[in-house]
């Protein structure tokens, strides 16, 4: 009889656990949904190892894709777009 209660308090033991699992599970799942507010997705490319990689960008503050006078490549955020020799432009995959 010892057996069998074992038995039950492991089976007991176990939903408990594979419930936490599927709540931390899905808590892990939209954690980024949660973080990022703003998504857009870039070329990026520099003058050394990236050439025209994409780039998923999230923040939570507004961003945009840029492109350099020397070729660079990226994402970056809106007060940058002022700078000189800076080209932005706020679609996703937009600085081709």
């Amino acid at each position: 009889m010892k057996q069998r209660a074992k038995f039950f308090s492991w089976v007991s033991f176990y939903r408990h656990k594979s419930r936490n699992m599927k709540f931390y599970l899905l808590l892990l799942l939209l954690l980024p949904l949660c973080t990022a507010q703003y998504s857009i997705e870039c070329y990026g490319e520099d003058f050394l190892l990236v050439r025209n990689m994409l780039l998923q960008c999230n923040s939570k503050t507004p961003q945009a894709c840029y492109t350099k006078d020397n070729g660079e490549k990226g994402c970056t955020i809106l007060k940058n777009c002022n700078l000189p020799k800076w080209t932005c432009c706020h679609t996703s995959r937009c600085n081709a």
